[in-house]
């Protein structure tokens, strides 16, 4: 995230950012990166991806949420 604001890309992406995070502070990191791509940068995408669940990502206008299927056992 430090070198979002020196490098001047459309898209930006974080990778697992969440994994060692208890419950209460993956709602404020989820609620500050949501802020931070609607209102900060409106004209960037955003990539988050996570293997926790979405239900803590509260559902704003211009972003869309997808969640891969779980995997099946073969």
């Amino acid at each position: 995230m430090a070198l979002w604001e020196t490098m001047e890309m459309p898209f930006r992406c974080m990778d697992e950012f969440d994994v060692f995070l208890d419950m209460n502070n993956r709602k404020i990191i989820m609620e500050l990166l949501s802020d931070l791509a609607t209102r900060q940068y409106p004209s960037h995408q955003f990539l988050f991806f996570t293997p926790q669940g979405l239900s803590d990502f509260a559902q704003r206008d211009r972003v869309k949420l997808f969640e891969m299927p779980k995997a099946k056992d073969t």
